[in-house]
C-alpha cells in the first residue's frame, strides 16, 4: 500500500512538467505524447481509486470483538455486512479490471506509434 500512495505522490508531483509537455504536444500535433500522458492520467486515477476503495471496504463493519456474546441475530448481521463488502469489492474489482484493460490497450497503441515513429 505504501507503493501505491508513493507512486501516486511522484504522479502528482511530474503532472505539472507533464501538463506543458502535453501543451506543446497538441500544438504540434504530437499524438504519442497525447495518448502517454491520457495513459498516465488514466492509471493515476485508477491507483487514486484502489487506494481509496480499500480502507473503505476494510473499515466499513463495526468491530466484531464487541459482540463476542450476542446472539445468533448479530452474527448473521455481520455474515451479511460481509457479503454486502465482497460484491461491492467483487464489483469494484472488475472495474479496475475493465480501466486496466483499457489502460494496457492505450500503452500498446501507444508503444507501436513509438516504433512506427523509430522505424521511419
Amino acid at each position: 500500500m505504501v507503493d501505491v500512495h508513493l507512486y501516486i505522490r511522484l504522479a502528482k508531483r511530474a503532472h505539472k512538467p507533464l501538463k506543458k509537455t502535453t501543451g506543446k504536444a497538441a500544438a504540434e500535433g504530437c499524438r504519442v505524447v497525447r495518448l502517454m500522458a491520457e495513459a498516465r492520467e488514466t492509471a493515476l486515477y485508477l491507483l487514486e481509486s484502489v487506494s481509496r476503495l480499500l480502507p473503505e471496504q476494510v473499515g466499513s463493519c463495526p468491530n466484531a470483538s464487541k459482540w463476542s456474546l450476542v446472539s445468533k441475530r448479530f452474527q448473521k448481521r455481520k455474515v451479511v455486512c460481509e457479503e454486502r463488502q465482497l460484491r461491492a469489492l467483487e464489483r469494484s474489482m472488475g472495474d479496475l479490471g475493465d480501466g486496466v484493460g483499457i489502460l494496457f490497450r492505450r500503452l500498446i497503441q501507444s508503444r507501436v506509434a513509438l516504433l512506427n515513429i523509430l522505424s521511419s
